[in-house]
């Protein structure tokens, strides 16, 4: 295995000229560090990850300083998301946070710049040093073409479909079975659930499947059939509601709160109200908040893993992470009868 010593013997540099150049300090010039790298990759160089480790907590003692740059990359079409949309400023918040904790700088990454090509977005990408990515959770499901073999990568939710990396995703399944949870506490019994046909394939099915599988286990009940939804058809959910008259309505869009409210319903009084998540909940409803930032801040210990082991290019075993998912309450929930004792929901 090639070492830091065969790496200075190949370029003519000091020991801890090369150290330097491959913790990507800015004290090496970008051409020495250029030629330390091409060096390493010829010589199949990998850095041992207890060496690392130790090196790391013996730095810790002091001030930590950047050492290496983390790219963040997004898909949205504005430049910069984070002015527009809460729930990537809170994810990019956690994963800035907990990378400068580790001593990283982060450099964001628009990969809709207009003119941007696979091939230039991975020249780019090099050519700033960048060699760990991060792809934040992306408006909509799709592909990412980039020179991969060239980089560390890990990304955040369901969204990028190819390649397959390694994951870090919002736990839906609880979210669904918190909600479930609240309201069988609440004695709700009769629960409907307007599901946003596109949410379903980005949590993966793991919205819809627990609710199916707590429909089936009420005991003598008819229960509520779950109402599919493609874009914003308020007439059929105004046929659903008044057909099946659920206690109360788990929604995945904050528009159909107002569907609700222009029946003359009271909220929550005449029927209870909650969302699968915060940022599809009206103010003041009870939701799950999915916690973007401690999701934010597990991509990034899932990367820097990654990066200290050396793994490079699309994973030939990827992992998903799920991270915990917590329940915020509101006004839209109100106790109407003794708790449901089956079916049961400790396990959370």
């Amino acid at each position: 295995m090639a070492t830091i010593r065969d790496i200075a013997a190949r370029t003519g540099l000091s020991k801890s000229a090369v150290s330097l150049a491959l913790r990507e300090s800015p004290r090496i010039p970008a051409e020495t560090r250029e030629l330390v790298l091409a060096a390493a990759r010829a010589l199949n160089y990998r850095p041992n990850p207890m060496f690392s480790h130790m090196m790391r907590s013996v730095r810790a003692t002091g001030p930590m300083q950047a050492r290496a740059t983390l790219g963040i990359l997004h898909g949205f079409a504005e430049p910069q998301p984070a002015r527009s949309v809460p729930y990537h400023a809170e994810w990019l918040a956690g994963a800035r946070e907990r990378a400068e904790a580790l001593g990283y700088a982060v450099d964001e990454l628009w990969m809709k710049e207009p003119g941007m090509s696979a091939r230039r977005l991975s020249d780019i990408i090099r050519a700033r040093g960048i060699s760990a990515l991060l792809i934040a959770p992306l408006p909509e499901r799709r592909g990412v073409q980039l020179d991969w073999e060239h980089f560390t990568a890990v990304t955040a939710g369901y969204s990028l479909v190819e390649p397959r990396l390694t994951r870090a995703v919002p736990h839906h399944q609880q979210a669904m079975l918190v909600c479930l949870q609240q309201l069988a506490n609440r004695g709700y019994r009769r629960i409907g659930f307007a599901l946003e046909k596109r949410m379903d394939p980005l949590a993966r099915f793991n919205l819809s499947a627990p609710f199916e599988w707590f429909q089936s286990r009420l005991p003598r009940s008819r229960p509520v059939p779950v109402l599919e939804l493609a874009g914003a058809p308020r007439a059929a959910f105004v046929r659903w509601l008044r057909r099946h008259r659920p206690e109360a309505v788990i929604l995945t869009n904050r528009v159909q709160a107002d569907w609700i409210r222009a029946e003359k319903l009271d909220v929550p009084q005449d029927i209870g109200v909650v969302a699968t998540s915060r940022t599809v909940a009206p103010e003041g409803f009870c939701c799950v908040d999915h916690q973007p930032r401690r999701l934010g801040a597990a991509a990034v210990d899932l990367l820097i893993g990654q990066l200290n082991r050396g793994e490079t290019g699309i994973p030939a075993n990827p992992k998903t992470v799920f991270t915990d998912v917590t329940w915020s309450e509101g006004r839209s929930l109100r106790v109407v009868g003794p708790p449901l004792t089956e079916p049961k929901l400790e396990f959370l």
